[in-house]
């Protein structure tokens, strides 16, 4: 059995459960954005209380947690990954 079978197997019965869930990342720094100005990502970050942008694993951390025993009890819940840029 590959590593990857459990967590699918986790997703699977979480949906089947009916927890929806959701992220909605901030601007985050990946491939996409590489072709972003400097003072674009600058810019964004003194607009970001905790003062940086996302990086790709601040957003694989919350998915990973959304996805773990942790959060069983959560359902229809979107989590912001912005720095508090956008508070719920």
């Amino acid at each position: 059995m590959s590593e990857s079978t459990p967590k699918a197997a986790k997703l699977a019965f979480r949906t089947s459960k009916s927890a929806r869930l959701s992220v909605s990342p901030g601007l985050t720094r990946t491939v996409l954005t590489e072709h972003y100005h400097e003072r674009v990502f600058k810019m964004e970050a003194t607009r970001i209380p905790l003062g940086r942008l996302a990086d790709p694993d601040d957003v694989a951390n919350t998915v990973a947690f959304l996805l773990g025993d942790e959060s069983a009890f959560l359902t229809g819940v979107n989590v912001p990954v912005s720095g508090g840029q956008v508070m719920p």
